[in-house]
């Protein structure tokens, strides 16, 4: 029985192998499905109306002006350049104090009548004066600074109110050379006095305003001393 089974499957499975071949033939090869190709359409070129729509649209952009924006660079540097200028401007006027003092205009409305005017800040008091009291304004609030910082007022009062600037620069740097001598030679009593008669003390020092309260405020006393054989 069993024996009858195997012949009928190996029957089925021969029937189902495809067709037959000799031994003699030679192994077919695979037979492969047809592709489908696709050819690619060919492109169409513009007509001439599109061509000349294109080129004039390209003209008109070639004509079209460009406008050029200020880049931030650009800005910041005229800045700087404005401010360069302003400085080089106040250093030619030889200002002191005055560099500090600032002008502000004020200028009515159109409803109103149009009145300017220039005032001045004070540095010292915050006040504003007109042009003819500044200088009466900045007498006022140097002095009363005295009682604050007498050694800050006198050089305030020294390059303020001495308008000669190479002067100024002379008798700060021989005042500085009196102080630098005391400093570094305390032992030396000769560079603890000055002489107020001395030729560069008077050409110097003594002939502009605020020197004798700047030794003053820095500890030196006006005393009348005995000179040897006189």
């Amino acid at each position: 029985m069993r024996k009858f089974f195997q012949e009928i499957k190996a029957d089925l499975k021969f029937k189902t192998a495809g067709p037959g071949q000799k031994l003699s033939e030679p192994s077919r090869a695979p037979k492969e499905k047809p592709k489908a190709e696709l050819a690619p359409k060919p492109r169409q070129a513009p007509t001439d109306e599109a061509q000349r729509a294109a080129a004039a649209a390209l003209a008109r952009l070639e004509l079209k002006p460009k406008g050029k924006a200020p880049s931030s660079q650009e800005a910041i540097k005229n800045q700087v350049r404005k401010e360069l200028m302003a400085e080089a401007a106040a250093s030619e006027k030889g200002l002191s104090m005055e560099e500090k003092v600032r002008e502000e205009q004020e200028e009515e409305g159109a409803a109103a009548a149009s009145v300017s005017g220039v005032y001045f800040i004070c540095p010292l008091t915050g006040a504003v004066v007109r042009k003819d009291q500044k200088e009466k304004q900045l007498r006022e609030a140097i002095q009363a600074y005295y009682s604050v910082d007498p050694v800050a007022a006198s050089i305030m009062e020294i390059h303020t109110f001495n308008k000669d600037r190479e002067k100024v620069r002379m008798c700060v740097e021989t005042m500085g050379k009196y102080l630098d001598n005391i400093y570094l030679h305390p032992e030396e009593e000769k560079y603890r006095k000055i002489k107020l008669q001395n030729k560069v003390f008077q050409e110097r020092i003594s002939c502009l305003e605020g020197t004798h309260k700047f030794f003053q405020a820095v500890g030196f006393e006006t005393k009348t001393l005995p000179v040897p054989g006189q």
